[in-house]
């Protein structure tokens, strides 16, 4: 519903933000159990993966009632060092949470871009991502500037997206300084 109020210009109305609020409410009561899960689940995670020099990453996620959020993420990386667990910055679901009015998108970059080792690029055409970049709205200069020279770069394009939109789309990256390398 919420994403429906979105698509139809929408945002702004108290329908909208009435279930943004909503749906704050419904996470924050959701979520204290279902988090002590997925603090279990690391802990596990992260003792299996230590001996075997694996590093963890861990993805924010595209729809709001998923882990983790900037605070949740927070005390997720804080479980081990930058060699055992880091973040995985997904730039459209950054964007997407952003346009519904849960996170900033900048917020994930400034808090937490010392811990990204890596990322998913692709751009977001109102809610709508995997978009070759420059076909959308995100600002890859942006992107540019927090990403680590260490981070993987992962391009998660549609196959909506077209050969010339995806080779316009690479060169993009590269001139917005969110790769370094283009064969």
């Amino acid at each position: 519903r919420l994403r429906a109020l979105y698509e139809q210009g929408k945002s702004g109305s108290g329908e909208f933000l009435e279930l943004v609020a909503e749906m704050r409410t419904e996470r924050q009561a959701l979520s204290s159990g279902h988090f002590d899960s997925v603090l279990k689940s690391i802990r596990e995670l992260l003792d299996y993966a230590a001996p075997r020099k694996v590093r963890l990453g861990i993805e924010n996620r595209y729809h709001y009632l998923e882990f983790p959020s900037p605070d949740e993420l927070e005390i997720l990386l804080s479980m081990g060092g930058e060699d055992t667990i880091g973040f995985v910055l997904d730039v459209g679901h950054a964007y997407t949470l952003d346009r519904l009015g849960f996170y900033p998108f900048q917020e994930w970059l400034e808090r937490f871009s010392t811990r990204i080792i890596g990322t998913h690029l692709h751009d977001v055409v109102g809610l709508a991502d995997h978009f070759a970049p420059g076909l959308g709205e995100i600002d890859f200069e942006l992107v540019g500037r927090y990403l680590p020279g260490v981070a993987n770069r992962t391009c998660e394009f549609q196959a909506f997206n077209n050969y010339e939109q995806v080779k316009a789309g690479l060169k993009y990256l590269f001139d917005h300084h969110c790769v370094n390398i283009i064969h």
